[in-house]
C-alpha cells in the first residue's frame, strides 16, 4: 500500500519540513489520485499546520477520509479523522463515525493500531456535546455515505480473507522450506509476496 513517494514523503515529515510534504504530496496526487500512502502523509502534514490555517484541519480529514476509502484500514487515519471532525465540532459526522467502527462486521487490519473501544468511548463523548447543543454540522451531515459504508465493510472483510490466507501460505512455505523441497518453497513464496504486496 505504501508507494516510493509516502515513503519518501514521510521521512519528510520525520525531519518537520511539513510544507514540502503538502507541495510534493499534493503534486503527486494530481497525477496518482488512488496513492492510499501519500494521503496518509498529507494527512499528517495538514494535521500538524493545522495551527497555522484553520482550513488545514478539513484538509487533515479530507485526506484521512480518501486514504480510508482506498482501504487503509489500519484504524490510524479513523482515530485521525474522528479528531479533525471532533476539532471542527462536526459532532453528527464523528458519531456516525464511530458508530460505523462499532458495527460487529466491521474490523481492522490486524496489521494496524485500530480499537473499538476507543471509538465506543468517543461515541458516548460525541453524543454529550450534541446534546449540549455544540454541534455545527447537522443531523443530516454524513462523512460516510451508506454506500461507501457497504464498501467499507466489504473492503475490510476482504482484507481480513486475505490475511488469513497469507498466514496459512506462510506454514506452507515454512513446511516447503524445512523439507528442501526448493522448487515448491520458490513458488509458495511469490504467492505469499503478492497476497502481502495486496494488503
Amino acid at each position: 500500500m505504501n508507494s516510493t513517494t509516502s515513503i519518501e514523503l514521510g521521512n519528510l515529515l520525520q525531519t518537520g519540513n511539513y510544507s514540502e510534504v503538502i507541495r510534493r504530496g499534493e503534486n503527486h496526487l494530481q497525477h496518482h489520485p488512488d496513492d492510499a500512502g501519500v494521503h496518509v502523509m498529507l494527512m499528517d502534514a495538514y494535521f500538524k499546520m493545522r495551527s497555522e490555517e484553520w482550513a488545514n484541519v478539513q484538509r487533515s480529514a479530507d485526506h484521512a477520509k480518501a486514504a480510508i476509502l482506498l482501504g487503509h484500514d489500519t484504524g490510524y487515519c479513523h482515530e485521525r479523522l474522528l479528531k479533525d471532525l471532533r476539532e471542527m465540532d462536526y459532532y453528527y459526522q464523528a458519531l456516525q463515525l464511530c458508530l460505523m467502527v462499532m458495527r460487529p462486521d466491521f474490523e481492522f487490519s490486524s496489521r494496524g493500531c485500530g480499537n473499538k473501544d476507543y471509538f465506543a468511548k468517543a461515541a458516548a463523548t460525541v453524543r454529550k456535546r450534541i446534546d449540549q447543543g455544540r454541534a455545527k454540522d447537522n443531523p443530516d451531515a454524513v462523512v460516510f455515505t451508506p454506500q461507501q459504508i457497504e464498501r467499507l465493510i466489504l473492503l475490510t472483510r476482504q482484507h481480513k480473507q486475505h490475511e488469513a490466507d497469507a498466514q496459512k501460505l506462510w506454514i506452507k512455505v515454512q513446511a516447503a522450506w524445512e523439507s528442501g523441497r526448493n522448487d515448491e518453497y520458490n513458488r509458495l513464496l511469490k504467492q505469499y509476496h503478492k497476497i502481502q504486496e495486496s494488503l
